[in-house]
């Protein structure tokens, strides 16, 4: 049974590494612009090290590929194992747990969903409704998930935070119950773009997404995940944080903005469909 990884391992191939180059712990620290007592620590496996400190690390000892391939992927394997602990008791319901921490300790954050609108979009009663499809929920579990997704959604107005959603039009004229629920949902879409607070692109329904691409999931960049980002697909419970997976799942995000409605035609989208919504049920 392999051993899990901890600090102690990553600290002791990044010491190997400065010893290999012939850097002294106080060389180092100088030129990497950190404190020779934060190196002690980092090599003893007592504090943390960021991607943007790693990078800078390799680079002053002069790694190998082999070796930066070896150290960065330690790397990402001990930030999964730490998300996954992390989220573990953040909520019940696992995947929703390992989000809200992903969502959570972000500064980008790239998503896409074709099934529904994305969570972080969702009002509370397009929320319900979408919760109300699953079989077995009770009146009270309804309002606590739907509590949970409306208080992840904080995230909208966290400064410095980019949050890039890619939707499908198909899902954006769908109706969950009653209808005015889907031109209030569509309203706050629009209104969320205009205020900035979302980069949206909308995926015109003749656009068909291929056999490979799933139907939703994310990509989360920040300065305490891998260099390369965490990436969690639709039915995963934990991040995946192997370049190339990460790597895939970019190119496919960046494959749907490409064929997408961007900027203010996505926003004439959006509002285009709520008022032919409006029209077909209207007046309340």
């Amino acid at each position: 049974m392999a051993r899990p990884v901890t600090r102690n391992h990553l600290g002791d191939l990044l010491r190997r590494q400065r010893l290999t180059s012939g850097l002294s712990g106080r060389s180092l620290a100088a030129a990497i612009g950190h404190s020779q007592s934060g190196v002690v620590r980092i090599e003893a496996g007592k504090a943390k090290i960021s991607p943007e400190l790693l990078q800078k690390w390799l680079q002053a000892t002069g790694a190998s590929q082999a070796d930066r391939g070896q150290i960065e992927s330690l790397f990402g394997e001990l930030v999964k194992m730490e998300y996954g602990v992390r989220s573990a008791g953040a909520t019940r319901g696992g995947r929703k747990g390992v989000l809200a921490t992903l969502e959570g300790s972000a500064s980008e954050i790239c998503v896409w969903q074709f099934t529904s609108v994305p969570d972080l979009l969702q009002t509370g009663a397009y929320a319900r409704s979408v919760l109300l499809m699953s079989a077995g929920d009770s009146d009270r579990d309804l309002d606590r998930q739907v509590a949970e997704l409306i208080s992840r959604q904080d995230i909208l107005y966290t400064p410095g935070v980019v949050l890039k959603v890619v939707v499908s039009a198909r899902v954006l004229g769908a109706r969950f119950g009653n209808p005015y629920v889907m031109v209030d949902q569509l309203d706050r879409i629009a209104s969320l773009v205009r205020r900035n607070r979302i980069d949206l692109s909308v995926l015109p329904s003749n656009v068909e997404v291929g056999a490979n691409h799933g139907s939703a999931g994310g990509i989360y960049f920040g300065s305490h995940m891998s260099p390369g980002g965490l990436a969690l697909s639709l039915g995963d419970r934990s991040p995946e944080s192997d370049p190339s997976v990460v790597q895939r799942l970019k190119d496919d995000f960046t494959c749907y903005q490409r064929n997408s409605l961007r900027g203010e035609r996505a926003i004439t989208a959006v509002e285009d469909i709520a008022r032919r919504l409006a029209v077909e049920v209207g007046p309340p």
